[in-house]
This record gives structure tokens, sequence and C-alpha cells, in this order.
């Protein structure tokens, strides 16, 4: 397991969404080994925080019914001592098994706020398995420079085609007339046109 240190951003951005909503119970639910100082330094230089139990579940179990065990009695084990719980150190994947284990067992999934602390990529958030009010933070991947292209390639066929109903003659293709030649009517040529 690689040690990960999360952004400090992240614990701001964590630590500002439980003062807004005034969730001053929290727990930690951790799926791997993470540095999590900022976010805890921030929590115990507060009054008003309590930060309860920290679960360190194995997503890594080789036996499906070890971790859900585990992981309901662990919740179990916290149900009256907190009101909020954040999760570091899991991938979506861990966070749809979790959520289906609660699901699974009935567990006190509705008497508690969750919150993503790492950021996860949008496009696997969009998927099911996840409940209503979770609350997450995401990161979308870099663009390719396909998209680029195929924006810019649009842009100029939409305004050829807006250029052709103003003026045919004008934006006509250039086998069809030259675009440096000067149109006499207008004194303006197709390629100055088409560049408006």
């Amino acid at each position: 397991m690689a040690m990960q240190n999360p952004q400090t951003s992240q614990a701001d951005l964590i630590f500002s969404l439980l003062s807004m909503n005034n969730w001053y119970d929290v727990s930690l639910v951790m799926c791997q080994q993470m540095n999590i100082s900022d976010f805890v330094f921030l929590l115990h230089n507060n009054s008003k925080f309590h930060l309860g139990t920290v679960l360190k579940l194995s997503t890594n179990s080789s036996s499906k019914s070890d971790f859900q065990m585990s992981l309901q009695v662990q919740l179990e084990s916290i149900k009256d001592s907190t009101s909020t719980i954040v999760t570091f150190g899991c991938d979506i994947r861990d966070i749809r098994r979790i959520f289906t284990t609660i699901a699974k067992f009935g567990l006190i999934l509705p008497d508690y706020h969750w919150i993503i602390g790492d950021s996860q990529n949008v496009e696997e958030l969009r998927t099911e398995g996840l409940p209503m009010g979770l609350l997450a933070h995401g990161r979308m991947g870099e663009p390719s420079l396909d998209h680029y292209v195929q924006d810019a390639l649009e842009m100029v066929a939409r305004a050829v085609g807006s250029a052709a109903t103003v003026s045919p003659e004008l934006a006509l293709i250039p086998g069809v007339t030259n675009c440096l030649a000067r149109l006499e009517t207008k004194n303006l040529t197709s390629g100055n046109f088409l560049s408006r």
C-alpha cells in the first residue's frame, strides 16, 4: 500500500463542507493507508469538531463474506457516536462495494451523512450503486487533442454555412472561385468574408 497525501485543498474542501452543514461528529473510513494529517489537524484545531472512530477496511480481502461481516461489525460499533462518515483512500469500486454491503444488510445508511474525501473521476461517479445524498467531488480527465480539433472543425463548418446563407457567391468552395479575387460589387475577397 503506497502512502498518499491528499492535497491540502481537498482537506480544506471537506472541512468547509462539514463546517457549513454543522456536521461536527465525524468518523473516518480508510480503505488504504494514507496520510490525512492535514484533515485531522483541521478537525483538532476547531473545538466544535469531535473526531470519532477511524475504521480501517481491508478492501483487498479475499473473501467477500469476510469484508461484509467486518464492515457490518465496524459500522454497528459507531452507530451512536457519529453522524458523518468521511472516506479516504477508497476508489470508486471500494465505495460501491461498501454501499452494496450496507444495502444488503440494511445497515444504518440513512442515519449518516456520507462524504467521499478523495476526488473521484466524474464519469465514474455517474454509476449505479451509489446512494442519494452521497457528497463527492470529482475531477475531469484531460481532454484529448481530438476534441479540440473536432470543435474547431465544427465551428468552421457552422461559420461557412452561415456565410453561405448570407452571401453564397463569397462562400463558394475555392475550386469554383478564387478566395483572393475581389468581388467588384462588394469590394471584398472570399477569404476576408469567411474570416469575419
